[in-house]
């Protein structure tokens, strides 16, 4: 029974190359798994320091907003005792002028000469204080919100990046490792990707070898018969093609 070598050796070479492209597969699952949980994180901290610029321009705020009442406070103290001296002014000479409307009376029912000519008008002092104080009240501008400003005082949030790298697949096999051996080999196959297994032609023994052409372990076949192919399964075991003269 005859095998061809070449065939032997591309089906092989598809077959590896499958487990290559499913291994790089599965370092992109398990990339984008470490990639989800990066997200959270990173998600969690910009939340987090948002939530912290928020805070303290919420406290600047309310503290310039409590000033501005404060000064509305010291304002509005400030004319009631205005209004309260102007109160007290206006009683005191209300007061004053009735007791010179009393005088006035007395001197009219007198027969006083001396307390009639001693009498001084007082008049022009009353007219004068008739005069009311002017107060300018104080009034508030609101100035309009400019989003652009406030976003300036938060500070800045860069954009999302996301790139991704320009890459193929070998369309062509390429060469990793020259292995040097004193056999003619028909049938290879990886045990993994640093150990392969080999047999050569008319022999009966199976070798295995690392990618350094080091020989790790020899066995040879129960029957003594020739190997003509060699195959690995996935957990390991080889199977062999055995050619009977």
């Amino acid at each position: 029974m005859k095998l061809d070598v070449y065939s032997s050796l591309l089906f092989q070479q598809q077959c590896l190359t499958s487990l290559t492209m499913d291994k790089c597969l599965q370092d992109v699952i398990r990339c984008d798994l470490f990639q989800k949980a990066d997200v959270n994180k990173s998600s969690q901290r910009l939340t987090t320091a948002l939530d912290k610029q928020g805070e303290a321009l919420h406290t600047e705020l309310d503290t310039i907003i409590q000033g501005m009442k404060s000064e509305i406070d010291d304002m509005d103290a400030q004319h009631r005792a205005a209004i309260g001296e102007q109160e007290y002014a206006i009683n005191k000479r209300r007061t004053d002028i009735k007791k010179v409307i009393q005088d006035l009376k007395r001197s009219l029912d007198t027969s006083d000469v001396f307390l009639v000519s001693e009498y001084t008008s007082k008049t022009e002092e009353f007219r004068s204080f008739l005069d009311q104080f002017q107060v300018t009240l104080p009034t508030f501008s609101a100035q309009e919100i400019h989003r652009e400003q406030i976003n300036q005082q938060i500070s800045s949030l860069s954009e999302l990046a996301i790139t991704y790298p320009v890459g193929t697949l070998l369309d062509e096999p390429r060469i990793l490792t020259d292995i040097h051996t004193e056999y003619v080999y028909c049938s290879v196959s990886c045990l993994s990707d640093s150990e392969l297994w080999a047999c050569g032609i008319n022999d009966n023994i199976l070798r295995l070898y690392n990618l350094q052409g080091e020989l790790l372990r020899s066995v040879q076949t129960k029957s003594g018969d020739w190997l003509s192919g060699i195959a690995v399964t996935r957990s390991g075991v080889w199977c062999t093609l055995i050619t009977y003269l």
